[in-house]
């Protein structure tokens, strides 16, 4: 046992909880020894100095009483925003606004998440168990002898997220504030997260040094206050504001209030540039404080690393328009494998077939590789390139695996991102209309599966037109527009409600006045398409193609018999309106 007044060196006591950290539990008992090893029985066991027994250390009981102060709250750290203002007064950083009564610095706030693993751990010096949003103690248990399950759930924090501080010089960095989010945050929530975050880092140096924290967390409520309504709202300084000496109505740019009373310097950092990752929640965040009138002065950016990762990633996932040509990763790879000889030998040495697949992950060695001079120069000599969508040859694809549709014979373009097709099947009456979205893998939907004898086929304005059976018809499937509305259909005032406001149409009355008001707009407008079959003039030989051209609701098709030469002569033309 200890002698009373014992006690231990603190750097002794702060070495060993390093070998603890970095070694573990089994490299620090190792080297901690027993320290009354070969005393013998009856021999001296009491620990007055270091004379009487072998090398020894603090027990692990005594490191947990010496862990330094630390918070488990989400927020900013008050400590590490004095520290901040320290640095940045001696480093003296660019583009200091300073003056006799005032040193604004402008910084940049960086933000990034780091996912954890959803559990809860004891900790000793604040007794809660930590990781939930709830601050789960023993006042907790006892009040809450059988705890939500649900509302448990929900409060486990899934990720850490640490903000930065910066000068825009980076002179002097800092890590001020860390957030534990809970899963299923949006922008919203991600957006009153920075706000906070920035008016904290923004609380001049003296409302910092005085504030009383809980837990060394700032308070998320403003208390360092440089605005004034009436010169916000006048967007010039009034004229009690100016009496106190403020020369702008911005109030990153004012002293606070604090400061004017106490007649002291007011030193305090202004937030130009948030810095997020590309994630959902961040770009809807990143759209509201662009929008916010009270945050003037800032502005966000993604940052490098992740924009470079989701332009990489879309461009493995997806066939991206780049200056109007369509592109995609896998292209490189057809090249590798199937261009000429002199392309194919080229980008074989400088590209690794690990660099052309397409895998979601940060590799560094592969957008090296894939940006290298040699690769660039090689790929603007290539016009085009010739590559098989339908069907996939590189990986399996459930939707689209050779065999599937043996016969394409028609293809156009559809909405944005989908090509739709026409596939013949293997006898007849096994046609398809294929929607294949552009995709990599590409990926196809089935929109109709009963089709005869198909041949042509055209897409304008939401809906596809296309030939099929004795060919004397136009047979029209919606894609992203209904070809008809039934207006009986309709069961609830809400859904008449929608259709007549898309037509600009009047929303007085009952439901059976709406209904009528409906049915009269779009009675003429329908009348050009029967079922799924379109209303030609009378047609007296079998067509080979149709096309289709929309102007606005106004839809015009074309169609060609054997009879014209070249396309210069055409059997049938109509235009009609359809209902959106």
């Amino acid at each position: 046992m200890n002698k009373p007044g014992f006690e231990w060196d603190r750097d002794l006591v702060e070495t060993f909880s390093t070998i603890q950290y970095l070694g573990g539990d089994r490299t620090y008992n190792f080297v901690r020894g027993p320290v009354f090893h070969d005393t013998k029985k009856g021999g001296d066991k009491e620990l007055s100095d270091f004379s009487n027994v072998n090398f020894g250390g603090p027990s692990s009981f005594t490191l947990k009483k010496n862990v330094p102060d630390h918070t488990i709250k989400s927020g900013t750290v008050k400590e590490y925003v004095e520290t901040f203002y320290a640095f940045s007064e001696n480093s003296k950083p660019s583009g200091e606004i300073i003056g006799p009564l005032n040193r604004f610095t402008p910084v940049t706030l960086a933000n990034d998440g780091t996912a954890l693993k959803p559990g809860l751990e004891y900790d000793s010096k604040s007794q809660t168990l930590v990781g939930s949003t709830i601050e789960i103690d023993l006042d907790y248990v006892k009040a809450n002898p059988e705890p939500n399950i649900e509302e448990l759930k929900k409060s486990m924090v899934v990720d850490a997220s640490v903000s930065f501080l910066s000068t825009l010089d980076a002179k002097v960095s800092l890590p001020v504030s860390v957030d534990y989010v809970p899963k299923g945050q949006d922008g919203e929530d991600m957006k009153n997260i920075l706000t906070n975050r920035i008016e904290n880092v923004q609380m001049c140096k003296a409302c910092v040094h005085d504030i009383e924290t809980d837990q060394h967390v700032l308070p998320s409520n403003a208390v360092c206050i440089s605005k004034c309504a009436v010169c916000v709202a006048d967007k010039k300084v009034c004229n009690d504001c100016a009496t106190k000496g403020h020369t702008t109505y911005i109030p990153e740019l004012r002293r606070c209030d604090k400061c004017v009373i106490d007649g002291i310097k007011c030193e305090k950092n202004v937030v130009l540039l948030v810095i997020l990752d590309c994630e959902e929640k961040n770009k809807q965040a990143m759209q509201l404080i662009e929008k916010d009138t009270h945050m003037s002065l800032t502005s966000c950016i993604p940052d490098v690393g992740h924009l470079g990762k989701s332009t990489k990633g879309s461009w493995g996932n997806w066939f991206i328009i780049v200056e109007g040509e369509r592109t995609s990763l896998v292209l490189l790879r057809t090249l590798r494998d199937h261009a000429e000889p002199n392309v194919k030998g080229t980008l074989r040495k400088l590209l690794t077939l690990e660099s052309v697949r397409n895998k979601d992950r940060q590799a560094v060695d592969s957008v090296c590789r894939l940006t290298q001079p040699q690769v660039i120069q090689c790929l603007t000599q290539i016009v085009a390139v010739v590559h098989t969508l339908l069907p996939e040859t590189y990986k399996y694809w459930k939707s689209n695996v050779p065999g599937l549709y043996p016969h394409p014979i028609a293809i156009c373009t559809g909405p944005p991102g989908h090509l739709l097709i026409l596939d013949k099947g293997e006898v007849e009456g096994d046609g398809k209309l294929l929607d294949m979205r552009l995709h990599y893998p590409c990926d196809v939907t089935v929109l109709r599966k009963d089709l005869v004898s198909p041949c042509s086929i055209s897409y304008a304005a939401g809906i596809c037109y296309y030939l099929d059976g004795n060919l004397m018809e136009v047979k029209c499937q919606g894609i992203t527009k209904q070809v008809q509305v039934k207006v009986s259909s309709l069961r609830t005032k809400h859904e008449i409600s929608s259709y007549l406001e898309m037509h600009g149409l009047e929303l007085d009355g009952n439901m059976t006045t709406l209904r009528e008001r409906l049915a009269n707009y779009f009675k003429p407008k329908q009348q050009a398409i029967s079922g799924n079959i379109v209303s030609l003039p009378k047609v007296t030989a079998k067509m080979t193609a149709v096309l289709a051209k929309s102007e606005g609701e106004s839809v015009s098709l074309i169609t060609a018999t054997p009879s014209c030469t070249k396309c210069s002569g055409y059997a049938n033309e109509i235009s009609f309106t359809y209902a959106k």
